[in-house]
């Protein structure tokens, strides 16, 4: 979750599926809002499990890359977290959002080809 805190010190777009949990989060409260999160956990684990391979074969992480993704890829209501679509869409969608979270962190941190080098000639 600190990819999207990042976005929003940094005053970028936050996707609205991560904009709309802190949302909730006022509208029904901490313990419902935990209550919601326990019923993913099996699911999250679920969906872990099928890109698990995927993920490390590519220098991915489940703390870092993959929950923040499969966060963003849940629509959130007062009444539960839900995913439309089918399962084979839902690895897609994680694994993209995976892939394009990297690319934002590896594009803000490359050194800009227009900034001075820190090369000295001797």
């Amino acid at each position: 979750m600190l990819y999207f805190r990042g976005l929003h010190q940094d005053e970028r777009p936050v996707p609205d599926t991560i904009a709309r949990m802190p949302e909730l989060w006022d509208a029904i409260g901490w313990q419902a809002m935990r209550s919601h999160v326990r019923t993913l956990v099996p699911f999250a684990l679920a969906v872990y499990d099928d890109v698990c391979e995927e993920l490390e074969e590519e220098g991915f992480t489940f703390d870092f890359d993959f929950a923040p993704a499969f966060v963003e890829t849940l629509c959130w209501s007062e009444d539960a977290a839900f995913r439309e679509g089918e399962p084979g869409e839902l690895r897609e969608n994680v694994m993209e959002a995976v892939r394009r979270h990297r690319q934002d962190v590896v594009a803000r941190h490359r050194p800009s080809s227009g900034r001075a080098s820190c090369h000295v000639d001797r």
